[in-house]
Parts: C-alpha cells; sequence; structure tokens
C-alpha cells in the first residue's frame, strides 16, 4: 500500500518548504496546515482536519513555543515558516516542524462514538449522519458546506 502523505504532490512538497510565509502552498495542501493551536475562553482552540494518511482526524498541533516552556525546542531558523512569528512551529521535529492534523486523533471509526460522548469538539460542520464506523473508513479535507 502506498502512502497516502504526499502522493502525487510532486518535487516540491520534497525540496521545498511545506509552509511559505505563513501560507500553504498548493503543493502542501492536505497535508500540512496553518492554524495555531490555542487556549482560549477555558478551551483548546485549533483547526481539526486529517491526518497525513486519511484514517484519523485531529487537531492541527501549530504551536507558539514561546508559550510551551523551557521542555520544548523550539525550531532553529531553518525550520520558521512564519517570519511575522518565528516562535510558531509544528509539534513534530521528525517532519521539520511542520504542522499536521496530529493533536487528539480520532481514527475514522471513533469518531462517531466520541462525538456521542464529547470526547471530540462538538462542530456544527461534523455530519455525524454521514461518518462511518466502518475498517476502511477514510477521512477527507473539504471546504464544502454539509
Amino acid at each position: 500500500m502506498i502512502s497516502p502523505f504526499g502522493h502525487d504532490a510532486g518535487c516540491e512538497f520534497v525540496e521545498d518548504d511545506c509552509i511559505v510565509d505563513g501560507e500553504i502552498p498548493e503543493y502542501s495542501k492536505g497535508s500540512f496546515c496553518n492554524s495555531e493551536y490555542r487556549f482560549e475562553n477555558g478551551k483548546f482552540m485549533g483547526a481539526i482536519g486529517c491526518d497525513p494518511t486519511h484514517t484519523s482526524m485531529g487537531i492541527c498541533d501549530l504551536v507558539d513555543y514561546g508559550e510551551l516552556g523551557l521542555a520544548y525546542t523550539p525550531p532553529s531558523e531553518q525550520f520558521q515558516y512564519f517570519p511575522e512569528r518565528p516562535g510558531l512551529g509544528g509539534l513534530m521535529d521528525r517532519v521539520d516542524y511542520c504542522p499536521t492534523f496530529s493533536i487528539d486523533t480520532a481514527t475514522c471509526q471513533e469518531v462517531p462514538g466520541r462525538l456521542e460522548k464529547m470526547l471530540l469538539p462538538q462542530l456544527e460542520y461534523f455530519a455525524t449522519e454521514v461518518e462511518s464506523s466502518e475498517y476502511n473508513a477514510r477521512c477527507f479535507n473539504t471546504d464544502a458546506a454539509r
């Protein structure tokens, strides 16, 4: 089985930055995110999307390392993709601090049950009536209204 991560994204996906001046270039769309994960009004906030394998949903792991404390190593200058805020970066150094949907992931099979138990944020764009709990269920990102 071929990994869907970066599949058919072209040479730019491998050779160029995942985020350019804070924006997601065309070749990175669907694999990376640029919505900051933060704590607001007593809740963690962040964009939800498919993880790189498209078998789970998660929250974008873009964080401000200045707010995390000394236990976390911020991205070096080489991996700073947000010129206005150099302390921003994804949590995983193994993907060059490129932000992905990797926080609080739930497999496609888990989403309906976790929504019912309120273990995932209840968002109006989750169409629970069409979520699947089949073993081969896949997630896909869309900007279409449901």
